[in-house]
């Protein structure tokens, strides 16, 4: 993953250092070469620390994405803080229209395969600010 300046971020640094590790390791095991060039101390990944957007600009891009199929999607994401993955998985009977909340139990993965959210945590019921659930009903 490259960050905004174009340069690769410290996760996907040390990612590639782990492969070149491995293979230049299985070379000197098969006798190859005779030592692992990655042997040098592994770089840190800094811890990644996400841009979030102003209210301004949550405002800005919802009104944005009005009328498109991405309304929903954005409005929920943005007014319930969901993840990419969580709002993918929203089912209708997860949505309690009288109580107003969102039951949080799974999660789209990048395979394209429906699992549990990772962390016992992230599974939650969340209270659905009034144009969200008006929108929701709008769609239904």
């Amino acid at each position: 993953m490259q960050t905004e300046s174009g340069a690769l971020s410290g996760r996907s640094v040390l990612h590639i250092h782990r492969v070149l590790f491995a293979a230049f390791q299985r070379a000197v095991t098969l006798r190859l070469i005779s030592s692992n060039p990655c042997m040098s101390e592994a770089p840190t990944a800094k811890k990644f620390k996400p841009r979030t957007l102003t209210a301004e600009e949550g405002r800005k891009l919802i009104a944005a994405a009005e009328g498109t199929r991405l309304h929903l999607p954005i409005m929920l994401a943005l007014s319930c803080g969901l993840r990419r993955g969580e709002v993918c998985a929203i089912k209708w009977s997860g949505i309690d229209f009288e109580r107003g909340t969102l039951h949080i139990s799974e999660s789209l993965q990048g395979d394209a395969t429906f699992a549990p959210p990772k962390t016992e945590r992230s599974r939650r019921t969340i209270a659905l600010p009034a144009s969200a659930l008006a929108a929701l009903r709008l769609h239904k």
